[in-house]
Protein backbone atom coordinates (compact mmCIF):
# COMPACT_ATOMS: atom_id res chain seq x y z
CA UNK A 1 0.00 0.00 0.00
CA UNK A 2 2.79 2.74 1.25
CA UNK A 3 4.61 1.68 -2.79
CA UNK A 4 0.77 2.66 -4.43
CA UNK A 5 0.66 6.40 -2.29
CA UNK A 6 4.38 6.67 -3.30
CA UNK A 7 3.40 6.19 -6.83
CA UNK A 8 0.60 8.54 -7.35
CA UNK A 9 2.62 10.92 -5.41
CA UNK A 10 5.25 10.82 -7.95
CA UNK A 11 2.36 10.81 -10.95
CA UNK A 12 1.07 13.73 -9.11
CA UNK A 13 4.13 15.69 -8.46
CA UNK A 14 5.05 15.56 -12.02
CA UNK A 15 1.54 16.59 -13.75
CA UNK A 16 2.13 19.62 -10.95
CA UNK A 17 5.06 20.31 -12.40
CA UNK A 18 4.59 20.26 -16.19
CA UNK A 19 1.05 22.32 -15.90
CA UNK A 20 2.73 25.12 -13.67
CA UNK A 21 5.63 24.97 -16.98
CA UNK A 22 3.37 24.87 -19.11
CA UNK A 23 1.45 28.05 -18.15
CA UNK A 24 4.85 29.78 -17.69
CA UNK A 25 6.00 29.08 -21.51
CA UNK A 26 4.81 31.85 -24.18
CA UNK A 27 3.78 29.81 -26.93
CA UNK A 28 3.60 31.59 -30.16
CA UNK A 29 0.62 30.16 -33.11
CA UNK A 30 1.50 28.96 -36.29
CA UNK A 31 0.78 32.10 -38.40
CA UNK A 32 3.02 33.83 -35.62
CA UNK A 33 6.11 31.70 -36.18
CA UNK A 34 5.59 31.71 -40.38
CA UNK A 35 5.16 35.36 -40.58
CA UNK A 36 8.16 36.24 -38.34
CA UNK A 37 10.26 33.42 -40.85
CA UNK A 38 8.87 35.31 -43.80
CA UNK A 39 10.29 38.77 -42.31
CA UNK A 40 13.34 37.45 -41.50
CA UNK A 41 14.54 35.27 -44.59
CA UNK A 42 16.72 36.95 -46.92
CA UNK A 43 16.76 33.79 -49.63
CA UNK A 44 16.78 34.79 -52.79
CA UNK A 45 13.75 32.84 -55.02
CA UNK A 46 14.46 32.84 -58.64
CA UNK A 47 18.00 33.24 -58.35
CA UNK A 48 19.89 30.29 -59.75
CA UNK A 49 22.79 28.82 -57.43
CA UNK A 50 25.97 26.60 -57.62
CA UNK A 51 26.72 23.86 -56.07
CA UNK A 52 30.28 22.09 -55.36
CA UNK A 53 28.54 18.58 -55.45
CA UNK A 54 29.16 18.86 -59.60
CA UNK A 55 25.57 20.09 -60.29
CA UNK A 56 23.99 22.64 -62.80
CA UNK A 57 20.64 24.37 -61.82
CA UNK A 58 18.42 25.51 -64.79
CA UNK A 59 15.63 28.11 -64.42
CA UNK A 60 12.59 28.07 -66.33
CA UNK A 61 9.92 30.59 -66.37
CA UNK A 62 8.13 29.56 -62.90
CA UNK A 63 10.37 26.42 -61.57
CA UNK A 64 14.33 25.52 -60.66
CA UNK A 65 15.27 22.88 -61.98
CA UNK A 66 18.52 20.81 -60.78
CA UNK A 67 20.27 18.25 -62.61
CA UNK A 68 23.92 16.46 -62.61
CA UNK A 69 26.50 17.36 -64.90
CA UNK A 70 28.09 14.60 -66.86
CA UNK A 71 31.48 16.75 -67.13
CA UNK A 72 34.42 16.51 -64.46
CA UNK A 73 35.21 19.46 -62.72
CA UNK A 74 38.02 20.57 -60.48
CA UNK A 75 36.28 18.77 -57.66
CA UNK A 76 36.05 15.55 -59.11
CA UNK A 77 37.59 13.20 -56.83
CA UNK A 78 36.87 9.91 -57.90
CA UNK A 79 37.23 7.82 -61.16
CA UNK A 80 34.16 7.03 -63.37
CA UNK A 81 33.75 3.55 -63.44
CA UNK A 82 32.31 0.86 -62.34
CA UNK A 83 33.90 -0.55 -58.84
CA UNK A 84 33.01 -3.84 -56.88
CA UNK A 85 33.94 -4.83 -53.49
CA UNK A 86 32.94 -7.83 -50.89
CA UNK A 87 32.58 -7.49 -47.32
CA UNK A 88 31.66 -10.43 -44.61
CA UNK A 89 29.35 -10.58 -41.78
CA UNK A 90 28.57 -12.91 -38.76
CA UNK A 91 25.04 -13.52 -38.27
CA UNK A 92 23.66 -14.27 -34.58
CA UNK A 93 23.43 -17.88 -35.50
CA UNK A 94 27.00 -17.72 -36.27
CA UNK A 95 26.09 -18.10 -39.88
CA UNK A 96 28.78 -16.03 -42.04
CA UNK A 97 27.58 -14.54 -45.51
CA UNK A 98 29.41 -12.55 -48.18
CA UNK A 99 28.45 -9.18 -49.28
CA UNK A 100 29.09 -8.03 -52.79
CA UNK A 101 28.91 -4.64 -53.72
CA UNK A 102 29.44 -3.15 -56.89
CA UNK A 103 28.96 0.74 -57.82
CA UNK A 104 28.86 2.52 -61.01
CA UNK A 105 30.36 6.11 -61.00
CA UNK A 106 30.34 9.05 -62.95
CA UNK A 107 31.69 12.23 -61.97
CA UNK A 108 31.55 11.01 -58.26
CA UNK A 109 27.83 10.29 -58.43
CA UNK A 110 27.23 6.82 -58.06
CA UNK A 111 24.73 5.95 -61.43
CA UNK A 112 24.08 2.31 -60.51
CA UNK A 113 24.43 -0.04 -58.43
CA UNK A 114 23.67 -3.85 -57.00
CA UNK A 115 24.19 -6.39 -54.13
CA UNK A 116 24.29 -9.87 -53.95
CA UNK A 117 24.77 -12.11 -50.74
CA UNK A 118 26.41 -15.17 -50.63
CA UNK A 119 27.13 -17.26 -47.78
CA UNK A 120 25.75 -19.34 -45.54
CA UNK A 121 21.86 -20.13 -45.85
CA UNK A 122 20.00 -18.74 -42.83
CA UNK A 123 16.01 -18.12 -42.87
CA UNK A 124 16.25 -14.74 -40.40
CA UNK A 125 19.50 -13.34 -42.06
CA UNK A 126 18.08 -13.68 -45.79
CA UNK A 127 14.99 -12.05 -44.73
CA UNK A 128 16.96 -9.01 -43.84
CA UNK A 129 18.96 -9.18 -46.65
CA UNK A 130 15.70 -8.59 -48.74
CA UNK A 131 14.51 -6.10 -46.97
CA UNK A 132 17.83 -4.47 -47.39
CA UNK A 133 17.79 -4.94 -50.92
CA UNK A 134 14.83 -4.00 -51.55
CA UNK A 135 15.38 -0.32 -49.70
CA UNK A 136 19.15 0.34 -50.42
CA UNK A 137 19.09 1.88 -53.86
CA UNK A 138 17.09 5.03 -52.74
CA UNK A 139 19.92 6.12 -50.25
CA UNK A 140 22.89 5.23 -53.06
CA UNK A 141 22.20 5.79 -56.69
CA UNK A 142 21.74 9.93 -58.08
CA UNK A 143 24.18 10.44 -54.72
CA UNK A 144 27.51 11.86 -54.46
CA UNK A 145 29.69 8.85 -53.04
CA UNK A 146 31.32 10.86 -50.35
CA UNK A 147 27.80 11.55 -49.11
CA UNK A 148 26.72 8.32 -48.63
CA UNK A 149 26.95 6.55 -45.04
CA UNK A 150 24.00 4.14 -44.54
CA UNK A 151 22.65 3.03 -41.55
CA UNK A 152 20.14 0.21 -40.60
CA UNK A 153 18.58 -0.01 -44.21
CA UNK A 154 15.06 -2.27 -44.41
CA UNK A 155 16.34 -3.05 -40.40
CA UNK A 156 19.49 -5.01 -41.59
CA UNK A 157 21.97 -3.24 -39.49
CA UNK A 158 24.85 -6.28 -40.14
CA UNK A 159 23.94 -6.22 -43.74
CA UNK A 160 24.02 -2.22 -44.08
CA UNK A 161 27.51 -2.78 -42.05
CA UNK A 162 28.70 -5.23 -44.47
CA UNK A 163 28.26 -2.45 -47.07
CA UNK A 164 28.95 0.34 -45.59
CA UNK A 165 32.86 -1.80 -45.55
CA UNK A 166 33.05 -2.88 -48.90
CA UNK A 167 32.23 1.18 -50.31
CA UNK A 168 34.51 2.29 -47.91
CA UNK A 169 36.91 -0.19 -50.34
CA UNK A 170 35.43 1.26 -53.27
CA UNK A 171 36.22 4.84 -52.17
CA UNK A 172 39.75 3.84 -51.60
CA UNK A 173 40.23 2.39 -54.65
CA UNK A 174 38.29 4.75 -57.20
CA UNK A 175 40.11 7.56 -56.18
CA UNK A 176 41.69 9.78 -58.93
Amino acid sequence: MPIILIIVGVIVALGLGTFFYSNQTPTKTLAAVVTEIKATSTLPTDTPTESTTSVTTTTTSSTTATEPTLTPTATTVYQSAEFSAESTYIAPSRAKHKVNVTLTIANDIVTDSSVTFGGDVDKTSAGYQAKFTAAYKAQVVGKSLNSIALTRVGGASLATSAYNNALTQIKTNAKL
